[in-house]
């Protein structure tokens, strides 16, 4: 949530109930969205993250060295300091 968000709070309370186990529920059912919340049902057509057994730790390919270039990239392209 940006800190110059017109209601700062109220994203915050969103993202929350985004990422509670009702808010992803409801991405699933409705927008056919992959969830990785654990205890989260598989989609109807596709199984669920966790019974896959290749998937990719990201947080192991994705380095601090490499979130930070991708940071600043996105801030030089959007102006953001």
């Amino acid at each position: 949530v940006s800190s110059k968000a017109p209601q700062p709070n109220a994203a915050k309370l969103f993202t929350n109930w985004m990422l509670s186990a009702r808010g992803q529920a409801l991405l699933q059912e409705h927008g056919g969205l992959a969830v990785t919340r654990p205890g989260a049902p598989a989609l109807k057509f596709l199984p669920a993250t966790a019974a896959l057994a290749n998937t990719i730790d990201t947080l192991k390919i994705l380095t601090p060295e490499i979130q930070a270039k991708m940071i600043n990239e996105w801030r030089a392209i959007f102006g953001v300091h």
